[in-house]
C-alpha cells in the first residue's frame, strides 16, 4: 500500500452538543457531533489491492485528546499495523472510509444493540472489521 496525502483539520475541544442533554459520559453521547468539529486526520492510503483501491483513515482527537500528529510521508509504502501517527494523549478514535463496492461485510455490526455507546460491541485492536469484495 503507498501513502498518497494527508492532512490535519483543527478543531475544537471539549466540545458537546448540549441538545443531547446532559452526558456524564464524558461526551460519549456527542461523538457523531465531535468526530465533524475537533481535530482530525485525513491519511488517504492507495491498496494494493484494486478492488479495495483507495482508503482514507480518520484519526480524531475527541474531547480533551484535540490533537493528531502524523509520522507518514507522501509516496510511503505503509503496511497494516504500522504506525502511522500518534494522539497526544492516549487513543481516541478513528474512522476507516472505503470506496463504493470495496467492502462485502462489516464484521463489527451486532444486530440487537441497545443504542446505548457504554453498551455496545467492544472492537479490539487488530481486529478485523470488514470483508473485502
Amino acid at each position: 500500500m503507498i501513502f498518497h496525502k494527508a492532512t490535519v483539520v483543527n478543531g475544537l475541544m471539549f466540545s458537546e452538543l448540549h441538545s443531547l442533554g446532559f452526558d456524564s459520559s464524558a461526551g460519549t453521547l456527542s461523538q457523531g457531533y465531535q468526530a465533524s468539529v475537533n481535530t482530525r486526520g485525513l491519511l488517504f492510503i492507495e491498496s494494493d489491492d484494486p478492488t479495495i483501491g483507495m482508503v482514507c483513515v480518520i484519526p480524531i482527537g475527541i474531547t480533551e485528546i484535540s490533537s493528531v500528529s502524523l509520522t507518514v510521508k507522501p509516496g510511503q509504502k505503509v503496511k497494516k499495523g504500522q504506525d502511522v501517527g500518534r494522539f497526544s494523549y492516549g487513543g481516541s478514535t478513528l474512522c476507516p472510509v472505503f470506496q463504493p463496492g470495496a467492502i462485502n461485510r462489516y464484521h463489527v455490526m451486532k444486530s440487537g444493540t441497545t443504542g446505548d455507546p457504554d453498551k455496545g460491541p467492544k472492537i479490539k485492536v487488530n481486529a478485523e472489521i470488514a470483508q473485502a469484495n
